[in-house]
Protein backbone atom coordinates (compact mmCIF):
# COMPACT_ATOMS: atom_id res chain seq x y z
CA UNK A 1 0.00 0.00 0.00
CA UNK A 2 1.12 3.45 -0.63
CA UNK A 3 0.93 5.82 2.17
CA UNK A 4 -1.84 9.08 1.51
CA UNK A 5 -0.59 12.13 -0.29
CA UNK A 6 -2.03 15.34 0.25
CA UNK A 7 -2.53 17.98 -2.41
CA UNK A 8 -1.52 21.64 -1.98
CA UNK A 9 -2.06 24.07 -4.61
CA UNK A 10 0.75 26.47 -5.12
CA UNK A 11 -0.27 30.10 -5.29
CA UNK A 12 -0.08 30.97 -9.11
CA UNK A 13 1.85 34.24 -9.43
CA UNK A 14 0.42 37.35 -11.33
CA UNK A 15 1.23 36.53 -14.92
CA UNK A 16 2.35 39.26 -17.26
CA UNK A 17 1.78 39.26 -21.03
CA UNK A 18 4.24 38.36 -23.49
CA UNK A 19 6.58 35.97 -21.12
CA UNK A 20 7.37 32.46 -21.52
CA UNK A 21 6.42 30.88 -18.11
CA UNK A 22 7.88 27.23 -16.89
CA UNK A 23 5.19 25.07 -14.67
CA UNK A 24 6.30 22.22 -12.64
CA UNK A 25 4.94 20.11 -10.01
CA UNK A 26 6.25 17.96 -7.01
CA UNK A 27 4.26 15.76 -4.86
CA UNK A 28 4.95 14.82 -0.97
CA UNK A 29 3.38 12.13 0.77
CA UNK A 30 2.13 11.93 3.94
CA UNK A 31 4.67 9.35 4.82
CA UNK A 32 7.53 12.47 3.72
CA UNK A 33 8.52 11.03 0.30
CA UNK A 34 9.17 13.32 -1.76
CA UNK A 35 9.04 13.54 -5.31
CA UNK A 36 11.78 14.60 -7.95
CA UNK A 37 10.15 16.98 -10.16
CA UNK A 38 10.47 16.50 -13.92
CA UNK A 39 11.04 18.92 -16.80
CA UNK A 40 7.64 20.52 -16.35
CA UNK A 41 5.79 22.26 -18.95
CA UNK A 42 6.53 25.68 -20.47
CA UNK A 43 3.78 28.21 -21.95
CA UNK A 44 3.08 31.59 -23.05
CA UNK A 45 0.94 34.18 -21.37
CA UNK A 46 -0.35 36.60 -24.16
CA UNK A 47 -2.53 39.14 -23.36
CA UNK A 48 -1.55 41.30 -26.48
CA UNK A 49 -3.88 41.68 -29.22
CA UNK A 50 -2.35 41.21 -32.77
CA UNK A 51 -2.32 43.37 -36.09
CA UNK A 52 -3.04 43.07 -39.26
CA UNK A 53 -2.46 45.89 -42.68
CA UNK A 54 -3.78 45.80 -46.07
CA UNK A 55 -0.35 46.94 -48.58
CA UNK A 56 -2.61 46.74 -51.93
CA UNK A 57 -4.74 47.71 -52.69
CA UNK A 58 -4.59 51.02 -51.29
CA UNK A 59 -7.62 51.46 -49.55
CA UNK A 60 -10.19 54.20 -51.95
CA UNK A 61 -7.50 53.44 -55.14
CA UNK A 62 -8.44 52.30 -58.68
CA UNK A 63 -6.94 49.92 -60.39
CA UNK A 64 -6.44 48.19 -63.31
CA UNK A 65 -4.25 45.00 -62.34
CA UNK A 66 -4.35 43.54 -58.96
CA UNK A 67 -2.77 39.84 -58.58
CA UNK A 68 -2.76 39.74 -55.02
CA UNK A 69 -3.82 41.12 -52.09
CA UNK A 70 -0.96 42.21 -49.85
CA UNK A 71 -0.22 42.73 -46.29
CA UNK A 72 1.22 42.07 -42.96
CA UNK A 73 0.52 41.20 -39.22
CA UNK A 74 2.26 41.47 -35.97
CA UNK A 75 2.21 39.68 -32.76
CA UNK A 76 3.97 41.09 -29.65
CA UNK A 77 2.11 39.15 -27.13
CA UNK A 78 4.66 36.24 -27.50
CA UNK A 79 2.37 33.69 -29.21
CA UNK A 80 3.03 34.42 -32.39
CA UNK A 81 0.11 34.95 -35.47
CA UNK A 82 -1.69 31.91 -36.37
CA UNK A 83 -3.77 33.47 -39.08
CA UNK A 84 -5.02 36.24 -41.25
CA UNK A 85 -8.23 36.17 -41.60
CA UNK A 86 -9.71 38.05 -44.64
CA UNK A 87 -13.56 38.94 -45.70
CA UNK A 88 -14.06 40.20 -49.34
CA UNK A 89 -17.03 41.62 -50.29
CA UNK A 90 -18.11 42.65 -54.20
CA UNK A 91 -19.77 46.23 -53.34
CA UNK A 92 -22.31 45.83 -56.29
CA UNK A 93 -23.54 42.38 -55.67
CA UNK A 94 -23.12 42.42 -52.20
CA UNK A 95 -21.82 38.78 -52.65
CA UNK A 96 -18.47 37.54 -50.52
CA UNK A 97 -16.08 35.41 -51.54
CA UNK A 98 -15.74 31.92 -49.70
CA UNK A 99 -12.22 30.46 -51.32
CA UNK A 100 -13.91 29.45 -54.79
CA UNK A 101 -16.76 31.40 -55.55
CA UNK A 102 -18.85 34.61 -54.85
CA UNK A 103 -21.26 33.53 -52.37
CA UNK A 104 -24.63 35.06 -50.72
CA UNK A 105 -23.22 35.11 -47.01
CA UNK A 106 -20.75 36.55 -45.10
CA UNK A 107 -17.46 34.20 -45.87
CA UNK A 108 -14.31 34.25 -44.77
CA UNK A 109 -10.67 33.35 -46.14
CA UNK A 110 -7.10 32.84 -45.16
CA UNK A 111 -4.23 34.51 -46.30
CA UNK A 112 -0.98 32.62 -47.18
CA UNK A 113 1.88 33.82 -44.57
CA UNK A 114 1.19 35.95 -41.89
CA UNK A 115 4.15 38.39 -40.59
CA UNK A 116 3.85 38.82 -44.94
CA UNK A 117 0.70 37.51 -45.87
CA UNK A 118 -0.85 37.18 -49.43
CA UNK A 119 -3.70 36.10 -51.43
CA UNK A 120 -4.42 35.45 -54.71
CA UNK A 121 -7.00 37.72 -57.09
CA UNK A 122 -10.19 35.74 -56.42
CA UNK A 123 -11.56 36.87 -60.30
CA UNK A 124 -12.26 40.79 -60.15
CA UNK A 125 -14.70 42.18 -62.30
CA UNK A 126 -14.47 45.31 -64.11
CA UNK A 127 -16.00 48.62 -62.82
CA UNK A 128 -16.81 46.80 -59.65
CA UNK A 129 -16.06 48.26 -56.29
CA UNK A 130 -14.44 45.85 -53.70
CA UNK A 131 -14.38 45.87 -49.61
CA UNK A 132 -11.38 44.05 -48.24
CA UNK A 133 -11.18 43.02 -44.18
CA UNK A 134 -8.28 42.08 -42.14
CA UNK A 135 -8.25 40.61 -39.14
CA UNK A 136 -5.28 39.02 -37.59
CA UNK A 137 -5.18 35.96 -34.42
CA UNK A 138 -2.45 35.01 -32.63
CA UNK A 139 -1.85 31.09 -31.28
CA UNK A 140 -3.26 32.54 -28.12
CA UNK A 141 -6.64 32.97 -30.50
CA UNK A 142 -6.39 36.80 -29.41
CA UNK A 143 -8.12 39.05 -32.33
CA UNK A 144 -7.88 41.99 -33.91
CA UNK A 145 -9.98 44.59 -31.92
CA UNK A 146 -10.62 46.87 -35.08
CA UNK A 147 -10.43 44.87 -38.12
CA UNK A 148 -8.41 46.85 -41.24
CA UNK A 149 -10.83 47.69 -43.70
CA UNK A 150 -9.87 49.04 -47.17
CA UNK A 151 -12.14 49.82 -50.66
CA UNK A 152 -11.40 49.94 -53.97
CA UNK A 153 -12.47 49.66 -57.69
CA UNK A 154 -11.16 47.58 -60.35
CA UNK A 155 -11.35 49.07 -63.55
CA UNK A 156 -9.39 47.56 -66.96
CA UNK A 157 -12.03 49.80 -69.57
CA UNK A 158 -9.76 52.59 -71.47
CA UNK A 159 -11.60 55.75 -71.21
CA UNK A 160 -12.28 57.30 -74.26
CA UNK A 161 -12.94 60.91 -75.79
CA UNK A 162 -13.62 62.81 -78.81
CA UNK A 163 -13.54 66.45 -79.76
CA UNK A 164 -16.70 67.71 -80.91
CA UNK A 165 -15.92 71.74 -80.56
CA UNK A 166 -14.16 73.17 -83.20
CA UNK A 167 -15.96 70.64 -86.08
CA UNK A 168 -13.81 68.55 -87.94
CA UNK A 169 -12.61 70.70 -90.69
CA UNK A 170 -14.29 73.88 -88.97
CA UNK A 171 -12.52 77.49 -89.86
CA UNK A 172 -12.41 79.63 -87.15
CA UNK A 173 -12.12 83.42 -87.18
Amino acid sequence: RFARSRLRAAVMPALTSAKTYLAKSKATDTAANVETPGAGNTFNYDTALPTSTVSAPTNGSYTNSLPNITGTGTDTGGSTLDRIELVIKNLTSGDYWNGSAWVVGLSTVNATGTTAWTYANPGWSDSIGYAITATAVDKASNKQAVPVYVTFTYDVTAPSSSVTTPANGANLT
